[in-house]
């Protein structure tokens, strides 16, 4: 397929062009007026160059799409298509928007391309009135409009209260509060567009389904604090059609939705968010997550992202994405893989910790973990705390065979052992290198 250039000179040509039209009228007599005023020639042969210019850019990323269409067997990735996009000439990066794929140029241009391909300028949604009723059946109905159903008993009256702007600080801050344990389904009557979800469905304990989660519109969202955790009843939940791409906070978000069997985050674009802590844990009943879209570049904070603790058994088996994380930013991973007890091996080969000083219990109780991939990156030269770091990971063995060593010497167990496993061995006495629980690919 033929990629088409973007022609460089051809801006240049259009305004020596319109310089000599100009010179021609004025030899003709035609005023400055009619040539520069608000419906001047000028003005409509600049937004005519406009036109062009966008027309150009459309052509450019349609073409680049089907070349990224061609090379995924028309699934289409995000790596994928911004290396057709930088092939093309073009200015600009891609990144997920909920279903669709959003492509903002550096001119300030951007872009959608939905599901079945056809692309369009992108329009920012404005934030739109958000009200929320309760029935007493169950059910929490949100709403743009003030409409309620007076046919039915209503435990909580939102139509006077729009929270489209509004971000919660606190669980308790709520005006739906007192109402939580009494919700048992969610609709999303018509599309609302809030500022924040943060705390929406906190400790929903008896919520056990959501309809219309595509009425949602999250492209105006900052803060997705913890906006699931506490949901018990919830086991399936879809929220592919999240558009992300100006979220900064995370945290908590599904924190002990502990029998959350199936999670698809698979389109969530992270490249603004900073803290991630706690944001799996306790979800005890996934056996697999699919991260393959997160950018964790701005990241600060891991903390206990895919923990559970001592009572509590993850049941992961898998983390797909793992191996694409950007950890050059987190300064803390404490407890990140605590009882993960289900893993048998962690691929971190492009993890950097130079800047990590916490790795508190980080792989404390990973009972069937057997290799922990890294690269040179991982280094623990900030680290000050790596108390049980591999306390329990009784299974794990080192890249040359160093095995882990059960004892109660903390440097068994801490940082210490934090290294690619270089050791030399004769009947199971060293005699060079350096032991470590950590192995290449």
């Amino acid at each position: 397929m033929r990629i088409h250039k973007i022609n460089k000179t051809s801006g240049i040509t259009l305004i020596s062009l319109v310089v000599t039209i100009i010179v021609l009228l004025l030899l003709a007599g035609i005023t400055i007026q009619t040539i520069s005023g608000n419906n001047g020639i000028l003005e409509h042969t600049i937004n005519a160059k406009d036109v062009t210019e966008q027309t150009q850019e459309k052509e450019n990323i349609q073409s680049a799409y089907l070349n990224a269409t061609s090379k995924d067997k028309y699934d289409v990735t995000i790596k994928t298509l911004n290396k057709e996009l930088q092939n093309n000439s073009i200015n600009g990066t891609a990144t997920k928007a909920g279903e669709s794929i959003k492509v903002s140029l550096e001119n300030g241009n951007t872009y959608l391309i939905d599901q079945d391909g056809k692309l369009s300028e992108y329009k920012k949604s404005e934030i739109s009135p958000v009200y929320v009723v309760i029935y007493s059946d169950g059910e929490m109905v949100f709403n743009s409009t003030r409409e309620k159903d007076n046919t039915r008993t209503i435990l909580y009256d939102g139509t006077n209260n729009d929270i489209g702007h509004t971000e919660f600080t606190s669980s308790a801050e709520r005006p739906w509060y007192n109402y939580r344990s009494n919700v048992t389904s969610v609709t999303f009557k018509k599309s609302v567009v809030p500022k924040s979800t943060a705390y929406w469905f906190n400790n929903f304990s008896n919520l056990s389904s959501i309809n219309g989660i595509k009425l949602l519109d999250t492209s105006n969202v900052t803060s997705m604090y913890q906006m699931f955790p506490g949901c018990l009843s919830l086991t399936s939940l879809n929220l592919s059609s999240f558009d992300t791409s100006n979220v900064n906070n995370m945290q908590q978000m599904f924190q002990q939705c502990e029998n959350l069997t199936n999670l698809n985050i698979s389109n969530f674009e992270t490249k603004n968010v900073t803290t991630m802590r706690s944001m799996f844990n306790r979800c005890s009943s996934l056996e697999s997550l699919d991260l393959s879209s997160f950018n964790t570049q701005n990241v600060t904070t891991m903390y206990g992202m895919f923990a559970g603790n001592q009572t509590v058994t993850m049941n992961l088996k898998s983390i797909k994405g793992l191996e694409n994380f950007n950890t050059k930013k987190v300064e803390d991973m404490g407890s990140i893989f605590q009882a993960c007890r289900y893993l048998e091996e962690l691929d971190l080969r492009s993890f950097n910790t130079e800047n990590v000083s916490n790795m508190y219990v980080m792989f404390n109780s990973c009972n069937l973990l057997k290799k922990i991939y890294v690269s040179n990156n991982f280094v623990t030269t900030s680290v000050t705390d790596s108390r049980g770091m591999f306390q329990y990971c009784n299974l794990l063995v080192g890249n040359n065979g160093t095995k882990f060593i059960s004892s109660t010497d903390d440097a068994s167990m801490d940082a210490t052992m934090a290294k690619i496993d270089t050791a030399v061995y004769d009947n199971n006495n060293l005699i060079s290198g350096t032991p470590g629980y950590f192995s290449t690919k």
